[in-house]
């Protein structure tokens, strides 16, 4: 059962779902701001539990990645080679933990600015109802 709503920013690339689902959602952000194309801000029905548990399944690629990436800047600081292809390693390995995670908790989101519609990729089975239902919630009260 869907309680809750999450913020999401749909934008207008071909691959936005791919996108996302490696680089993330601020990444591809940046990327369609930087090709000058059009995205939109928008509401998605999540519940609390699906929200707690994309939260917690992206904090262990994050340490990684931090790890990481100070791993390549020691390596490169002190000219190590070792180093930084262990930090490079590390990094290659964050982001496939954070692909996995985005691909089996969280879902992708493409602006159709032609059309004026926003395609949800990777949603439950109950999503389209649930939606409506807190649709049809926000409209009616008053």
């Amino acid at each position: 059962m869907t309680d809750g709503a999450v913020h999401v920013r749909a934008v207008a690339l071909k691959r936005a779902v791919l996108a996302q689902l490696v680089a993330g959602s601020t990444l591809t952000r940046v990327a369609a701001w930087l090709l000058r194309r059009p995205s939109l801000s928008t509401v998605i029905a999540v519940s609390p539990e699906a929200w707690q548990r994309w939260q917690r399944t992206l904090l262990i690629p994050a340490v990684i990645a931090s790890s990481g990436a100070a791993f390549v800047g020691v390596g490169v600081i002190a000219d190590t080679a070792r180093a930084t292809a262990f930090g490079a390693l590390l990094l290659v390995g964050a982001v496939l933990l954070r692909w996995r995670a985005a691909q089996h908790w969280w879902i992708g989101v493409r602006f159709r600015p032609d059309r004026d519609e926003i395609l949800v990729a990777r949603c439950s089975a109950g999503f389209d109802d649930d939606a409506r239902r807190l649709f049809v919630q926000s409209v009616t009260r008053r």
